[in-house]
C-alpha cells in the first residue's frame, strides 16, 4: 500500500510539474532569470513596471502592470 502511495505521489508531482511556466509576478521578476535578494525600496522611493506576454494568438496577449512604494525602513508595498 505504501509503495503504491509513493508511486502515485511521484506521478502526480511529475504531471503537475509540466504546467510550470515562467511568467511575471506582481512583485517583479520570477527569479528564474535574476537572483532574488532581500533588498527593498528606501523610504518614499517608488518604482513602476509592466510586462507584455505573447499569447498563442494576438487576442490572448496580456499586459501586466506593477508598482511598489517604500513605506518604512526595509518595508515596501506593491500592487
Amino acid at each position: 500500500m505504501m509503495k503504491k502511495l509513493i508511486i502515485l505521489s511521484i506521478l502526480c508531482l511529475g504531471l503537475w510539474g509540466q504546467n510550470i511556466q515562467a511568467v511575471p509576478t506582481i512583485h517583479g521578476a520570477t527569479g528564474l532569470i535574476t537572483v532574488p535578494t532581500a533588498e527593498s525600496l528606501q523610504y518614499k522611493q517608488f518604482n513602476m513596471g509592466f510586462d507584455y506576454i505573447y499569447g498563442d494568438v494576438p487576442k490572448n496577449d496580456s499586459w501586466f502592470y506593477k508598482a511598489n512604494l517604500g513605506t518604512f525602513k526595509s518595508w515596501e508595498v506593491g500592487i
